[in-house]
C-alpha cells in the first residue's frame, strides 16, 4: 500500500512538473511573439508613432521582459526538481561565463549608476565540470540581483580564485542587504526580504533558490553574508572535477 502510494505520489509530481514546463514554454512563445510585435511597432514598421503612444509601447516591452523572466525561472525551477535535466557535463571556462555576464549586465548598471569589477585572485583557474547553461544561469541571477539592489553610485565587485581542487566565486555589493531577522529564509522559493519587495515590488523570488539548488546538483556549496544598509557577499565553491 505505501509503495502504491509512494508511485502515485511520485507520477503526479512529475506530472506536475511536466505541466509546469509546458506551460512555461506556452507562455514563451506567447511573450517572444509579443516582444517581436512591440519591436516592430517602436522601429516604425507600422507607420510613425506619436510621442505618447512610443511611450506606452516602452511600458508595455518593459512589463513583458518581465513575464519572460518570471516565464524563464519557473522553466528552470521545473527543470531542477526534475533531475533528468541536470546535469550534461562538460569542462567549461568558468571565467569565460563571468566575462559574458558582465558585458550582459554592463548596460543596466550604467543605468543605474553601478560600477561593475571583477578581480581574479590568482593566476591560473582551472576549468570545471559541469553543466555550462545550468552555471550560467546560477551566475546570472547572482549578478541581476548584485546590480538590482545596490543604489545609484553603489559597486558590484567579482572575485574568482581558486586552490587547485575547488573555484571559488563572489560578488559584493554595496547595496540594501538582508534583514537579520530574514536571513534563514533567504534561499526558499518564492520568498523575498521585505526590504527587497519595498525597492522592487516586482519579483519572483527564485533566483536564489534556482542558484543555490545548481551549484549544489554540481557538488558544490552556496552560502553569503550580509548587513542591512551595508552591502552583501554571495559566494559558492565548486569542485574541479564536478
Amino acid at each position: 500500500m505505501a509503495k502504491k502510494q509512494a508511485k502515485t505520489s511520485h507520477k503526479n509530481g512529475a506530472e506536475a512538473i511536466s505541466g509546469a514546463m509546458l506551460l512555461s514554454h506556452q507562455l514563451m512563445s506567447t511573450l517572444t511573439a509579443m516582444k517581436w510585435s512591440l519591436k516592430m511597432l517602436t522601429q516604425g514598421d507600422f507607420g510613425a508613432m506619436t510621442k505618447e503612444q512610443q511611450d506606452i509601447v516602452g511600458k508595455i516591452d518593459q512589463r513583458n521582459d518581465l513575464l519572460i523572466s518570471l516565464a524563464n525561472r519557473v522553466l528552470h525551477t521545473s527543470k531542477l526538481e526534475d533531475e533528468k535535466y541536470c546535469c550534461n557535463l562538460a569542462s567549461v571556462n568558468i571565467e569565460t561565463i563571468i566575462s559574458s555576464t558582465m558585458g550582459y549586465s554592463k548596460e543596466s548598471a550604467t543605468k543605474k549608476g553601478v560600477n561593475l569589477e571583477f578581480k581574479r585572485l590568482t593566476e591560473k583557474i582551472p576549468a570545471l565540470r559541469a553543466d555550462e547553461e545550468m552555471l550560467k544561469i546560477a551566475v546570472q541571477n547572482l549578478f541581476d540581483n548584485a546590480i538590482k539592489y545596490t543604489p545609484a553610485g553603489g559597486k558590484v565587485t567579482v572575485f574568482l580564485d581558486s586552490d587547485g581542487k575547488n573555484v571559488e566565486f563572489k560578488i559584493q555589493d554595496s547595496g540594501i542587504g538582508v534583514p537579520e531577522k530574514q536571513k534563514g529564509r533567504l534561499f526558499h522559493k518564492f520568498f523575498r526580504a521585505d526590504n527587497a519587495i519595498k525597492l522592487n515590488p516586482v519579483g519572483s523570488g527564485l533566483g536564489l533558490f534556482i542558484s543555490k539548488n545548481i551549484i549544489g546538483a554540481h557538488g558544490g556549496k552556496m552560502g553569503f553574508d550580509s548587513k542591512e544598509n551595508k552591502g552583501s557577499a554571495f559566494y559558492f565553491s565548486l569542485p574541479v572535477n564536478g
